[in-house]
């Protein structure tokens, strides 16, 4: 069995990695109560001494990583995400943007469909639900007491009918046109199947503004855009925000750049080592997208 899923970004939580081996049989479906990049910076903090999960899989909040699976943990190590079944259990969060009644949008749908056959697949494990821990299959958080000790209602009601209605059945379906054919004696043998691999994100998109301008707080000079005078400013300014909040920042995207924004914009200029003016250029503006997310 390969330790990491084809088609995964693998993005290690640390170099040192003491969680025990294991042999997964279940993969439980979580929701992250958050966004995939600020859930990934959140288990950075204490590497795989701490919580962790298997996998994560951004949705539409979450900018360029919307339908982006990553890979943390390998698949034969230990990811505690789900008590009593840490020992035999990989995990997987989705993120939700802080709100677990959100849907999975169409992107995450299909990654997750991806990433469910995927496993099943790797881990010759079936692709249906359990319905005793003693099983081997899917499950969810809130599937057993054992598994969630807290008694949250993980993944909630809203995405749990698309993981019964969509993501399943779909991945079951791409394990049955996938099957290899029986061919007789003698014959051919048929190319393994390699699931759809997901595309990296993208580099930063390009800056909005003219050369000399900046996105900064309200100010008379002609170059500088604030998007409280003008609507055409505030897509941009939305954009930087949307990015910095998926990478974990506190921030409103409100399109306007106030107070809030410039606080933001300082310190994550002074995070990454760059001119801190308070202004997003182009600088600024690409390395919300290109400079490693570091923030705890």
């Amino acid at each position: 069995m390969e330790p990491l899923l084809p088609g995964v970004l693998w993005r290690p939580l640390s170099p040192d990695n003491d969680e025990p081996p294991i042999s997964p049989r279940i993969l439980v479906f979580h929701t992250m109560v958050g966004y995939l990049l600020g859930t990934e910076s959140w288990f950075r903090r204490d590497g795989y001494s701490g919580t962790e999960s298997t996998f994560g899989v951004g949705g539409e909040w979450d900018g360029q990583y919307d339908g982006v699976a990553f890979q943390w943990q390998r698949i034969d190590r230990q990811a505690d995400a789900q008590y009593a079944a840490n020992g035999y259990a990989n995990s997987v969060e989705l993120s939700d943007g802080g709100d677990p009644t959100r849907p999975l949008g169409a992107r995450q749908l299909a990654a997750l469909i991806t990433l469910t056959a995927t496993w099943c697949q790797v881990t010759n494990t079936p692709c249906q639900w359990v319905t005793d821990p003693d099983h081997h299959g899917l499950g969810f958080h809130s599937q057993f007491p054992e598994w969630n000790t807290a008694g949250h209602a993980c993944p909630g009601p809203v995405r749990l009918q698309q993981l019964r209605d969509i993501v399943v059945p779909g991945a079951q379906q791409v394990l049955r046109e996938s099957a290899p054919t029986v061919l007789p004696p003698g014959s051919l043998e048929p190319v393994a199947w390699t699931p759809p691999a997901v595309v990296p994100p993208p580099a930063a998109p390009a800056f909005p503004l003219p050369a000399g301008h900046w996105y900064g707080l309200p100010e008379p000079n002609v170059r500088n855009h604030s998007g409280f005078f003008s609507a055409t400013d505030r897509t941009g300014i939305q954009t930087w925000q949307a990015q910095m909040r998926a990478r974990g920042w506190s921030i409103t995207v409100d399109g306007r750049f106030g107070p809030q924004t410039e606080d933001v914009c300082w310190s994550f200029q002074q995070e990454k080592r760059l001119v801190v003016d308070g202004r997003v250029g182009p600088i600024t503006w690409a390395a919300a997208w290109t400079a490693p997310v570091t923030r705890s």
